[in-house]
């Protein structure tokens, strides 16, 4: 579920004959500035227009990717359009488990999210800023979600709702001066911005290296006994620019 102008959208995504079809299970015609808002949406929630042929000629050219990518031919990364999301999902994954990550959002989402009714189904959005901001750690402890984290997420909630930071001024910027902006903000270290620029922002470039599964993914393809450390990562995601972002989503997939 998704949000334009304020108001909840269901979205029903499909494929048929190559194509992606788009159902708006709220029913109801709609006017072409929905339709507009919806098909940009979708456009940039999967990075449609990006043209992944560079990516895949560098691809096929490189010892770990080149099988990957075969297996994995038109996957485009999937984004998350709303900032506050990004960030709050990145923060949340800190140092856990992704299972544990996906019910601290779970929590989150079903507490301080706005919910649509639909045959039965509830659907939620993602809590927005606006209602994390007027909250306070101790609030969010009964959901397991940490007193560091919870104060993280209330603080990036305050600064967008001030105008401090957000998704239009950062889209302005080069990658590495939006990574510089972004761990400026408490809560935010090098791996929480990667992950927005990669996820969020779109730079296909964005590289995640400190990334617990970008390591485990790398272990399996080259075939080694342990983890590959940081160096030599490095070294391997120099090859990707500047696509070591989606380099880093393809490897995801392995696991």
């Amino acid at each position: 579920m998704v949000y334009f102008t304020g108001k909840p959208v269901v979205l029903k995504i499909k494929e048929k004959d190559n194509f992606l079809v788009v159902e708006n299970l709220n029913g109801g015609k709609l006017n072409v500035a929905w339709k507009h808002a919806i098909h940009n949406f979708v456009v940039d929630w999967f990075d449609l227009d990006r043209d992944l042929g560079p990516f895949y000629k560098m691809a096929a050219k490189d010892d770990i990717l080149n099988e990957v990518v075969k297996n994995l031919d038109g996957l485009r990364l999937v984004g998350i359009s709303d900032m506050f999301e990004a960030i709050s999902w990145a923060i949340l994954g800190q140092q856990i488990n992704l299972n544990f990550a996906y019910r601290l959002k779970e929590r989150l989402v079903k507490e301080y999210g706005k919910s649509f009714q639909h045959k039965n189904n509830t659907y939620y959005a993602f809590p927005d800023p606006e209602t994390i901001a007027k909250l306070s750690p101790e609030d969010l402890r009964p959901y397991q979600v940490s007193q560091r984290k919870a104060e993280y997420l209330i603080g990036v909630a305050k600064l967008i709702m001030q105008g401090d930071i957000d998704k239009a001024s950062l889209l302005k910027l080069s990658a590495e001066e939006a990574k510089s902006k972004l761990v400026k903000i408490r809560g935010i270290g090098s791996w929480t911005a990667n992950y927005v620029i990669m996820k969020c922002l779109r730079y296909p470039d964005g590289f995640p290296l400190k990334d617990v599964g970008l390591h485990n993914a790398l272990k399996l393809q080259m075939n080694l006994s342990t983890k590959p450390d940081l160096a030599t990562i490095n070294k391997i995601g120099d090859n990707w620019q500047p696509w070591r972002g989606y380099a880093t989503f393809y490897l995801w997939q392995t696991l």
